[in-house]
């Protein structure tokens, strides 16, 4: 599968399951989500406005970056 297909895939599952979360009277503070980074503020790049809607809706969010440190001095 193509990676643009497989991030198309991914961002309509996730714009169809905000809009479920957005239309009900569901008690969101059940719900968790786990976003994982490749690299430091990836998430604020690339995810801050499905964060801050999650955060809105009252959602647990937990952010995880994969990326090993190692800084050149």
């Amino acid at each position: 599968m193509p990676v643009s297909y497989s991030f198309l895939s991914f961002f309509k599952s996730l714009k169809h399951v905000m809009n479920v979360l957005s239309s009900r009277d569901t008690n969101c503070s059940e719900i968790s989500a786990l976003i994982v980074t490749a690299h430091p503020d990836d998430e604020c790049m690339f995810f801050a406005p499905t964060i801050i809607r999650l955060v809105e809706l009252n959602v647990s969010v937990h952010l995880l970056c994969l990326t090993e440190v190692t800084a050149r001095l």
